[in-house]
């Protein structure tokens, strides 16, 4: 089982997002944006700095649905629980 959560300043209230193996939750307003959010970049590739990346189904990838999640957010207010899944990174590949 893979899980994270996000927490930030929006709008001037702070606000809680999480990923547990593809299902997003937390409050209301955080999950409606993310989702809209998602949807906004379907079709173009997004994800961490690095990769890996998607192009389409954005928040079942816990890497993207990570980096959307601290989009919403007010920079420098979020602190983020749990962890991205390690990646399988192939002997003497840089990343």
């Amino acid at each position: 089982m893979s899980a994270f959560s996000i927490t930030g300043l929006r709008g001037g209230k702070r606000l809680t997002v999480a990923w547990t193996d593809g299902a997003i939750t937390g409050d209301a307003e955080a999950v409606a944006a993310l989702k809209q959010l998602a949807d906004i970049f379907e079709g173009v590739t997004r994800g961490q700095p690095g990769g890996p990346y998607t192009t389409t189904d954005h928040l079942s990838s816990p890497y993207t649905a990570c980096a959307l999640m601290k989009d919403l957010f007010e920079r420098g207010t979020t602190t983020q629980t749990g962890h991205l899944p390690l990646l399988d990174i192939p002997d003497g590949a840089i990343h």
